[in-house]
């Protein structure tokens, strides 16, 4: 009389308890499933190397994945794992370059300025711990304004706005605020008819090596070297948490009109510019068109100098599309000589940035075109939409032997026990009218702040620090020069 309720129950318990047991297998298979999607993938070079896509910054080419710096085509492999691991997202929670993100920075763009870590007049940088939070007072819309975001300026010749300010950009022999060489009005207007803009990043080991010295003044770097000691700074070691330094230049390009979808294949941030023909600040959506990364490690004590390029920029000379639409470079335009220099400065109430028409001088290194051939398919294939799926590598300067016989306390800083590819780096948006120049031409002869002879260890970025006396004797040098070149 009772059987019917008894099946009915025992049934209902036997169906409880297999959806418990389905509900406990299932989260074994999302678990199974979050960690196929999140591990970490992998990009084989040729059999050979292997790039991680990871956050960890490579220390230095030798271990697990690239054994060591045999071939071009090693240190070309071990200059895509840098990039991709400075191009991380951690926001992005398992995605690489998602397209039209202007809210989350990269790695390398939460890395200190140049203009932070060698503020006016020899004071001491902020604690790594704020840069983030880090904000400066801007005039918009004729407001003295606090922003966030980060603020880029041209080089120009002085001007009203670096003598009040002093911008470390304008007056450091880097060129920072424009591309090579340094002397003269070399801005880059891209196709668009908007300046190119750039920036300089410093990671943190550099940042700990000023600070620990206390080389953001000046006087400090003088003082160190003239008792016989070398500027060295540190070096990434295989294996290991050191990194070694890195310095970051990045070029910019001005997006007017955001809703074209050409800009899903480009990294997008937002930021501050400076309207030199106004002197106002403008807030504007830029979009990454070169990247040079500098890295000094164990094995290339004279730094691996990598350089990248959207892949839009310009076309090798003589090899143009008709029909392709160029960043630096105007198919229709038969008169237009490619690669020459402005004839004038971007300064308040003179002409704008026009057009500039650039080609690549050098054609691609086939080494290269092989590691970028097969890391943009591996980005499309694990990461498809990617952003970076969209940059190459143009090329790689690195010593093809070990040994760090730098002794020199001088420049130029010896390069003749370097035994180096014969090859050229140049990035069109970077050393757009030096092309044929190599990078140890230029950083050989890189100097501390407060001097013209004593060496940096071919780092540009050292020279940027002032003092209280050497920031009011360049001012005055500059005031001069720009009498100089009125009376002209």
């Amino acid at each position: 009389m009772h059987y019917r309720p008894r099946l009915f129950k025992s049934r209902l318990l036997f169906l409880a308890t297999g959806l418990l047991l389905l509900v406990y297998l299932g989260s074994f298979s999302v678990n199974r499933f979050r960690t196929a999607t999140t591990a970490t993938k992998y990009c084989i070079i040729n059999g050979i190397d292997t790039i991680p896509f990871a956050s960890q910054v490579p220390p230095d080419v030798g271990g697990r994945y690239i054994s060591g710096a045999f071939s071009q085509l090693d240190i070309n492999a071990f200059a895509w794992w840098e990039f991709i691991a400075l191009n991380w997202c951690d926001a992005e929670k398992g995605f690489f370059g998602t397209p039209y993100d202007t809210l989350h920075p990269v790695q390398w763009e939460t890395y200190i300025t140049k203009d932070q870590l060698f503020p006016p007049g020899g004071t001491p940088p902020p604690s790594w711990s704020t840069l983030t939070a880090a904000r400066e007072l801007v005039m918009l819309n004729g407001t003295k304004t606090f922003t966030s975001l980060p603020v880029l300026r041209a080089d120009s010749k002085v001007s009203d706005e670096f003598l009040t300010r002093f911008d470390s950009t304008v007056i450091d022999s880097s060129g920072g605020g424009q591309a090579a060489p340094r002397h003269g009005p070399n801005w880059l207007g891209a196709q668009n008819g908007t300046n190119v803009w750039y920036e300089i990043r410093l990671n943190r080991e550099l940042y700990n090596y000023v600070v620990q010295n206390k080389f953001y003044n000046a006087n400090n770097q003088l003082a160190y070297v003239q008792k016989g000691t070398r500027i060295n700074m540190p070096f990434g070691i295989a294996n290991t948490s050191t990194v070694g330094v890195l310095e970051l230049k990045a070029a910019w390009m001005e997006v007017k009109d955001i809703r074209n979808p050409k800009w899903k294949r480009y990294k997008l941030t937002k930021a501050m510019v400076q309207d030199l023909n106004t002197g106002q600040y403008r807030q504007v959506i830029l979009a990454l068109v070169g990247l040079h990364i500098l890295h000094k490690t164990e094995s290339q004590q004279s730094w691996v100098w990598a350089t990248f390029e959207q892949i839009d920029n310009a076309p090798v000379a003589g090899s143009a599309c008709s029909n392709c639409q160029y960043n630096f470079y105007n198919p229709a335009c038969d008169t237009c000589t490619p690669n020459i220099s402005p004839s004038y400065y971007l300064v308040p109430d003179g002409p704008g940035p026009k057009p500039i028409q650039v080609t690549r001088i050098n054609p691609q290194d086939a080494a290269a075109n092989a590691v970028n051939s097969a890391v943009q398919s591996c980005i499309a294939e694990y990461f498809p939409g990617s952003v970076w799926q969209y940059y190459q590598l143009v090329n790689v300067i690195w010593s093809q032997n070990r040994p760090n016989n730098q002794t020199s306390l001088r420049i130029p800083l010896n390069t003749g026990y370097l035994s180096l590819p014969g090859t050229t780096v140049a990035n069109t948006t970077m050393e757009t009218y030096v092309q044929n120049t190599t990078c140890f031409s230029c950083h050989s002869n890189a100097t501390i702040a407060n001097s013209d002879i004593y060496a940096s260890d071919f780092s540009f970025a050292l020279g940027a620090a002032t003092s209280p006396s050497l920031l009011k004797t360049k001012k005055r040098r500059l005031i001069m020069l720009e009498k100089a070149e009125a009376k002209q």
